[in-house]
């Protein structure tokens, strides 16, 4: 094939808005381009209204239904670092793409290399009786062209600020608890709760590095605003139970690892990978919404709440710990079946030989 970069009709969309391409590609009655379609409508076809529960994980990350809302509160649509597009019908192949896309997915590679910074050790996990009860994530300012201006709207920040006893204050969020505190009647209602103590309990999110500001690539001026925690060697995340996986500036390379391990994972993304028409919310993982929006009534479903643990005197939630431990372990055997490394190069295979084709 002899053709120049030009010939492909590529343009740089890089630092810009990515909803305003996006939108193009969704259909005219879409959320994303119809002003007949509300919020309320949106979010009804992938959420529960109470609790804020996704039941539908690949319309939570259609930007057709969920760009408009999400276009100020994910780094990749504020200002992406790096986006090139076209509107001609090429076979382009990827790891990851927005489902606006039509690229052609093969396993990324960061979960084919041997990298102890993405790869599962099963010697190093333990037990789900022995792991700590709480949710963990450590990460980088990964995920958008991060300023003085937009820093606070992308979406690593704002789970960390979700997650930190300090920034919530004395703010309240919206859980599930039931209507009679025996549970007796298995029933539950939305309520109100302030989880700025229950997070210094169950919750250990933070950054490890401050990195790419713009224009300060050493980020100062964001080191005088955010305080980061200790790094934590990877094999060290499975001491916990919970695991949250977020988008970086793509798909998160630790994901694979998670469903591996005998924790729970918790996933947040926009993104689409190759086994994702196999891989079921509530069955084998447990789905988050990418405004953060449901992460204390998962959390507080699976651990518990007391109507007299602090903040939460209206509120109670039964326990339900070996429903979590139940999805980590369907998890486990999916992703033991499923993503060997066989499996990957199967699908590798194919690719190379289509490309030796198409050459």
């Amino acid at each position: 094939m002899n053709t120049t970069e030009s010939d492909l009709g590529f343009i740089s969309h890089t630092g810009e808005p990515y909803i305003n391409l996006a939108r193009l590609s969704c259909p005219p009655n879409s959320f994303a381009r119809s002003d007949l379609v509300s919020v309320e409508q949106a979010e009804d076809s992938y959420k529960q209204p109470l609790g804020s529960l996704i039941h539908n994980f690949n319309r939570s990350s259609d930007l057709c239904t969920v760009g408009t809302q999400l276009s100020e509160a994910h780094g990749f649509l504020i200002s992406s670092p790096d986006v090139l597009a076209t509107k001609r019908l090429l076979p382009i192949f990827s790891e990851s793409k927005v489902n606006i896309n039509n690229d052609i997915l093969y396993p990324g590679m960061k979960y084919y290399s041997s990298s102890k910074q993405y790869s599962y050790d099963s010697s190093r996990d333990v037990n789900w009786s022995e792991k700590k009860n709480k949710v963990f994530w450590r990460g980088i300012t990964a995920g958008g062209n991060q300023t003085k201006e937009n820093w606070m709207k992308l979406h690593r920040h704002r789970f960390v600020a979700m997650a930190n006893a300090t920034t919530l204050g004395g703010s309240r969020h919206h859980i599930l608890s039931a209507v009679d505190e025996d549970n007796a009647s298995g029933d539950y209602a939305g309520s109100e709760f302030r989880p700025a103590s229950y997070a210094k309990t169950y919750a250990d999110v933070g950054f490890s590095q401050l990195l790419n500001c713009n224009p300060d690539l050493e980020c100062n001026w964001l080191k005088e605003l955010i305080a980061t925690k200790p790094g934590v060697d990877f094999k060290d995340m499975f001491a916990n139970r919970y695991l949250a996986d977020i988008d970086g500036s793509t798909f998160s390379g630790r994901w694979y690892a998670f469903l591996k391990s005998k924790s729970l994972g918790i996933k947040a993304t926009i993104f689409k990978e190759w086994h994702d028409s196999r891989l079921f919310e509530w069955v084998h993982f447990v789905p988050m919404d990418n405004r953060f929006d449901d992460l204390y009534t998962i959390l507080t479903y699976f651990t518990g709440l007391s109507t007299t643990d602090e903040g939460h005197e209206n509120a109670y939630v039964p326990r339900h710990e070996l429903e979590a431990q139940n999805i980590a372990e369907r998890g486990r055997e999916w992703a033991n079946a499923v993503l060997r490394k066989e499996d990957m190069e199967v699908c590798s295979t194919f690719l190379t030989i289509y490309r030796i084709l198409d050459y």
